[in-house]
């Protein structure tokens, strides 16, 4: 049972979103401000945690503040997000079992929403401090058109990204990444599943390609806010393994996601990430989302600490 469930409590209907039912989300209780919800960590995220990749963490905290963000809207309306942070607290992340989010959301000035939460392992310790910055829009203006780059929801198939579709190395002033150490991410189950491939390791930076599986959507051919952090988590960890290389993974102290633009399922992604500095101690890290019409659907930037 989740940390946060209370004894005898019956689990509410969960909306029919496949990334719902991905991540095993429950959904506990729903006040007018409040969400509190839990996941399972599945195997996919715990071999990602064993690289020090908390993917199931920015999974739940979109969803658990996104409820929450939703409460505090018109009737009829939804949330999409503008920008996550997660602060973690415990380091190496620990993801297993069932994680918990108790959130609660107040509404801010043209139409924004805002929301806090912690996100907890199965025995109540606090993983990280979370907080969303949502917009209310309205349930028709939700979808991925074709205006927005095409996708599932109409207009004609996109090309496939330009450029290479197989590994190279890149010869920057950083020097050559050594790619062979993406290999547990790209074989990972996750990496599998979203048929991530490497395009470039080079100039201090690494460039992936991923497709987003059915698994990753929300509604009407967009992918899931915590689906993108999932990705955004993979591009960071690429450069971390390319770049940072140790006995240890580098700790993640810190994450900022700014959401830009949908991005649909089934079409590809570019996963663009580099150093953008680094000290004795810390790194930080960025990285873009980018999508088939070149457009930037998500930005990301990590703090890492360095063993």
């Amino acid at each position: 049972m989740s940390a946060l469930s209370v004894p005898g409590e019956e689990e509410l209907p969960r909306p029919d979103v496949p990334f719902f039912e991905f991540i095993d989300l429950r959904i506990r209780s729903l006040g007018d401000s409040t969400a509190r919800c839990d996941m399972a960590a599945g195997s996919w995220a715990v071999e990602l945690a064993e690289l020090g990749v908390p993917v199931a963490v920015v999974a739940l905290a979109d969803c658990a503040l996104a409820y929450a963000t939703t409460r505090v809207g018109p009737e009829g309306t939804g949330t999409v997000s503008v920008s996550l942070h997660l602060d973690h607290r415990h380091l190496p992340p620990r993801q297993e079992g069932r994680l918990s989010s108790s959130t609660h959301a107040w509404v801010l000035d043209h139409g924004f929403a805002y929301g806090l939460g912690p996100v907890l392992d199965e025995h109540g310790e606090v993983l990280a401090d979370t907080s969303l910055r949502a917009l209310g829009v309205a349930a028709d203006q939700m979808a991925f058109t074709p205006r927005d780059g095409g996708g599932p929801t109409g207009g004609e198939a996109a090309p496939p990204p330009a450029g290479p579709t197989t590994a190279t190395r890149g010869t920057g002033p950083v020097g050559t990444l050594p790619a062979d150490g993406l290999d547990p991410l790209l074989g990972s189950e996750l990496g599998r599943l979203c048929s991530l491939e490497l395009v470039d390791a080079g100039e201090g930076g690494v460039e992936l390609v991923a497709v987003p599986p059915e698994e990753f959507l929300r509604t009407a051919g967009v992918v899931h806010g915590g689906a993108m952090g999932v990705l955004a988590h993979l591009a960071l960890a690429g450069t971390a393994l390319a770049a940072l290389p140790s006995a240890e993974p580098p700790r993640r102290l810190d994450l900022h996601l700014d959401y830009l633009r949908p991005a649909g399922v089934g079409r590809p992604l570019r996963l663009r990430s580099q150093i953008a500095h680094r000290s004795r101690r810390l790194a930080i890290l960025t990285a873009e989302l980018v999508r088939d019409d070149g457009r930037v659907a998500l930005a990301a930037r990590e703090t890492c600490l360095l063993g």
